[in-house]
Order: C-alpha cells, then structure tokens, then sequence
C-alpha cells in the first residue's frame, strides 16, 4: 500500500511540475525573460480615432492598416521589434489583427474630441483582445491603437501582452510617440516607430522591473 501511495505522490509531483512549466510561460514576469518567445500579432487600428484634419479618405484607412503593418514587417531594422523587447527573434502573425482593422467601422472614426485622445482604459483593451478569437497558445504581443492626433503631431497606442490560450491580458501599458515622417503613410508609422525608441531606451527596463516581481 505504501508503495503504490508513493508512486501515485511521484506522479502528482511530477503533474505538478509540468502544469507549473506550463502555466510559468503566461506570467507576466515571464515575458522578460530572453528565452520567452513572443509572437508579434500586429498593430490594431481597428478601434482608434483620428482627431483633426485627415489627408486621406476616411474609407481608406483600414488599407492603410494593413499597408503600416505590412511596412513594419518589411523593415525589421527600422521597425526594431526585438531590440525594443530584448529578444532574439519575434515572430509573427498577423492573421488576427488583419481581420479586426479590415472591419474597422472607418464612418466613426474621425473626431474633433481631443479626449478621444485618452478614452480608453484597462478594461478597454480587455474587452478588445477578446474579440480577436485567438487561437492558439502562448504570449503574443499587440499594439492597440487609441488615437492618431493630427492637432497634437502624436500616436497614443496600449502595448500589450495577451496569454493567446485564454486571450487575456497580461500586461498593458499606454505609449505615446512622435509622428514624423513625408507622406501620410510614413508621417504616422513615425508615430510607432518613436514608441519603439521609447520602449528600447527606458520604458522596457522600467516595465521589467514594475512586473518582474
């Protein structure tokens, strides 16, 4: 009886370790470390609003959601992913993001509110990361788009990091970047381009230590 106690105790043990192996690749303490993969899912404009005077039509924006994030993709080292997340290789999938911002409802977008600036909350990003329907596992990574300000030259965007498995949030956290750039295209990718630099040259480290306790 002994025997048969102690070999039932090994494997619970063991069952033990192995949820918790598994369940330590979700954390959020996790996401900082170097041998965590993360998978880029995209950058969401699906939600955002514009404030100010548009150059474009408002109809073409969600192209020009695909056409930023296919820009990112196609120059890494401009677009640094993994120097801003202290990884080796990010890879990606934008099948998600792609399907949310090609059904951005583009008619209320546009805004003269400088408030929509600032309108979205934790609670926000958790009611929009469910709705990507992800499956799969893992920590993926999404910039979810507040607002493009043409009156305040700035991107306001939430970083964050989503359990894909339960398509909960991890952690996010609000952004702001400088828009620059020739051409409207170029002129708002700046805008995520600045909040990489940020990410690479403080904001990481500062989010590292805030979480990995």
């Amino acid at each position: 009886m002994k025997k048969v106690k102690s070999i039932s105790s090994i494997i619970i043990l063991l069952c033990a370790g192995i949820f918790t192996k598994q369940s330590s690749a979700q954390s959020v303490a996790d996401i900082f470390l170097g041998e965590t993969e993360i998978t880029w899912l995209g950058v969401d404009y699906s939600g955002m609003k514009f404030i100010g005077p548009l150059d474009v039509s408002a109809t073409q924006l969600d192209d020009y959601a695909k056409t930023w994030n296919d820009l990112y993709l196609r120059e890494p080292k401009k677009y640094n992913l993994t120097a801003a997340f202290n990884k080796q290789n990010i890879p990606s999938n934008l099948s998600y993001i792609e399907k949310v911002n090609a059904d951005m409802n583009t008619d209320k977008v546009i805004s003269s509110d400088s408030k929509d600036m600032t309108r979205f909350t934790k609670e926000t990003i958790a009611e929009t990361v469910k709705n990507y329907k992800i499956k799969g596992s893992g920590i993926g990574l999404v910039f979810i788009t507040e607002a493009l300000s043409k009156n305040d030259e700035m991107g306001s965007y939430w970083v964050t990091f989503i359990d894909m498995k339960t398509s909960t949030v991890l952690l996010t956290e609000r952004v702001t970047g400088k828009a620059a750039g020739f051409g409207f295209r170029n002129y708002w990718a700046g805008s995520f381009y600045a909040t990489l630099k940020d990410i690479k040259g403080k904001l990481y480290n500062s989010w590292k230590k805030k979480y990995s306790k």
